[in-house]
């Protein structure tokens, strides 16, 4: 896509301009340049007067190229730039549907104080003049409107939110968050997990901790709780049945740093998806060492290894079915099939694959029966694999 999105700062004390207001530790307009590039524009453009503030510092999260005027981008004769209103925080579905302009020099308008601003030019250089004499008690459109005719268009079925205030802030985080729920979510992870995590994601947006950091102290607790859960004491399984499940909860919180900080990346993803198996397999081994010890069972560690192998198995499987070959847009694991349309029993086994078997854990190990379920993973993890592989091979 050969647009950009162009901001253009032309007040002595934009600094202090909503544009520089904090939401969730990145600034409205390093957001602005996130959303550009997740919505495909080649590029986002900030230009900006002569200041003795170094703007380039403050945009330093910000992608995309930081420019004085509009010249020196030096943009493709066919570009086509996109300007927003400068209360306008947009949704990447928003950038996305804004249509390519029929007609050059011509702006086009969504209605008469429109949010967004279209304009293909054949004189790039006349746009950067209008741009760098505009007059800062003069909107932005009506800016354009001098040197471009207009033209209204439609877009329907988009979101955008209107930001003049605290209070607008506020609903914009408020609505930030609630895109980190996942519609592969269940129920349980939904309603309590994820307001658990997001309370831990919002103390944490502000600090240097980076996602795949987090991913590693979810292992690291993770692996606390399989330790725990290996001695054969109530109380000690109990206290890692509660640190199995605190893994759960801080695993989302990697997801929705990566997704507020825009630090999505291939090799998170995949932190995420094997640490938590590696997780699961510590659970299944120390469950069985603190069975065998307490019953001298050798079926205890043959229930661990049916358990640990028939979860990795269909870990492999699923990996190389589904998430190999996925590009790093949206969460890497979403689903045990690769079918774009599932059967009700394809339905079933993705729920079956999230997380809610935590609660039976630490249920169980409450009352001093949790090899109970590592008999029941025995059992279940090679038939949901065989499942799994008969997903996928139909």
């Amino acid at each position: 896509m050969n647009r950009a999105l162009i901001i253009p700062l032309s007040d002595p004390v934009f600094v202090e301009d909503m544009y520089f207001t904090s939401i969730e530790g990145l600034s409205f307009i390093q957001r602005l340049c996130w959303l550009s590039k997740k919505a495909g524009y080649a590029d986002s453009v900030v230009i900006y007067p002569d200041h003795p503030v170094d703007i380039k510092k403050i945009l330093n999260r910000a992608p995309g190229q930081i420019f004085q005027t509009l010249e020196k981008a030096s943009p493709r004769p066919d570009s086509t730039f996109v300007f927003l209103r400068k209360d306008i925080f947009p949704t990447v579905d928003f950038l996305k549907k804004i249509p390519e302009p029929q007609k050059t020099d011509t702006l086009y308008l969504m209605e008469e104080s429109s949010p967004v601003m279209v304009i293909k030019v054949s004189d790039v250089a006349k746009l950067s003049e209008i741009l760098r004499n505009r007059s800062n008690r003069v909107s932005l459109q009506d800016t354009l409107n001098k040197g471009y005719p207009a033209f209204v268009f439609n877009l329907y079925n988009v979101d955008y939110h209107n930001v003049t205030n605290h209070d607008d802030v506020s609903h914009v985080e408020k609505r930030l968050y609630l895109g980190l729920i996942k519609v592969t979510d269940s129920f349980i992870s939904r309603h309590v997990h994820r307001k658990i995590s997001q309370a831990i994601t919002r103390r944490l947006i502000t600090t240097s901790i980076t996602p795949n950091q987090m991913s590693l102290i979810s292992i690291g607790v993770g692996l606390g709780g399989g330790y725990f859960l290996s001695f054969p004491n109530n109380s000690l399984q109990a206290f890692g049945s509660v640190l199995f499940l605190l893994h759960s909860i801080l695993d989302g919180c990697d997801g929705e740093l990566a997704r507020l900080k825009y630090m999505e990346s291939r090799w998170g993803g995949l932190l995420d998806y094997w640490g938590d198996n590696i997780v699961h397999s510590a659970v299944f081994f120390g469950i069985g060492l603190a069975w065998k010890e307490a019953t001298g069972l050798r079926i205890a560690l043959w229930c661990s290894g049916f358990a640990i192998a028939g979860g990795l198995l269909s870990a492999g499987l699923v990996y190389s079915m589904t998430m190999k070959s996925k590009k790093n847009e949206g969460p890497l694991y979403t689903s045990v099939s690769s079918k774009a349309i599932k059967s009700r029993a394809e339905k079933i086994a993705d729920y079956l694959s999230r997380r809610d078997f935590i609660y039976l854990v630490l249920i169980l190990a409450i009352f001093g029966k949790v090899h109970w379920f590592l008999i029941l993973a025995a059992l279940g993890a090679p038939l949901f694999f065989l499942f799994v592989l008969r997903s996928n091979l139909k």
